[in-house]
């Protein structure tokens, strides 16, 4: 049974006159469920948090340079967030254009290796995300694409890697945990926001233009799902044939 209201009284001066007025404060004990309404602070919160778990997960950076420190690595890091909230199609473009390449590596070294599947998409995301650094004989190691290694490697200047996928994904910082989160959340929102529109509710702009982000991002995260995350350190490839020799071969001056 629930507990009637509290009673109030009001003296007019001829005494206490004690009424219970149809807007008075009920008593509950026990389980008591959400209000409906909806501030600006909570609309403000939910988006938010989601963007950034969203953006956080799906962000795989390249390798950072050998003289990068924590703070530039940070700062570029920022920008990017910075650049998937307010432009995530530029994210999105980034990532398919480095999963086609990664994807095209693979055909080109199966032609190369028929018969072997010790290139995967993973060793063309890791070469072109600056895994891969040619040390020549006579020079300074820069890091290679997937395309260079290619080369390199048809034309017998170098042997093929022999890191294997799994020893690449064992220099990944993937975090199951936060990917799992992140999914969640971003279930959670979207769900929110489809119950709000059949039930005829009202959603803020900034819910849809959320939802309209966390598309591209989870878009970007799936065409990132290969590529190693977070890897600080490069893998080595030694070359015993100068580097002006190979330009030369492949018809580039060696003084560009």
């Amino acid at each position: 049974m629930a507990p009637s209201p509290i009673p109030i009284t009001i003296d007019h001066g001829n005494g206490g006159i004690p009424y219970t007025p149809h807007n008075a404060t009920t008593l509950s004990k026990g389980w008591v469920t959400q209000p409906n309404n909806r501030g600006t602070l909570d609309i403000l919160w939910t988006c938010a948090s989601t963007l950034f778990i969203c953006l956080w997960v799906q962000l795989h950076l390249n390798v950072p340079g050998p003289h990068e420190r924590f703070f530039t690595q940070s700062l570029r890091r920022l920008r990017w967030l910075v650049m998937g909230a307010l432009v995530p199609e530029v994210l999105l473009l980034s990532a398919g254009g480095q999963w086609a390449s990664a994807e095209r590596s693979v055909q080109d070294m199966k032609r190369l290796f028929p018969n072997s599947n010790s290139w995967t998409i993973v060793h063309g995301f890791y070469a072109d995300s600056g895994g891969f650094v040619l040390q020549p004989r006579d020079s300074d190691p820069f890091p290679v694409s997937a395309k260079q290694v290619h080369y390199l490697v048809e034309n017998a200047y170098i042997e093929l890697p022999s890191i294997t996928e799994k020893e690449i994904l064992d220099k990944s910082k993937g975090d199951k945990f936060t990917k799992t989160i992140a999914c969640l959340q971003t279930f959670w929102f979207i769900t929110q926001c489809v119950a709000r529109l059949i039930q005829r509710l009202p959603v803020s702009p900034l819910e849809l233009q959320t939802c309209s982000i966390i598309i591209c991002t989870v878009t970007t995260y799936f065409l990132w799902l290969y590529k190693p995350l977070s890897v600080q350190t490069p893998t080595v490839i030694p070359m015993s044939i100068p580097i002006g020799l190979v330009l030369k071969c492949a018809g580039i001056s060696a003084s560009d």
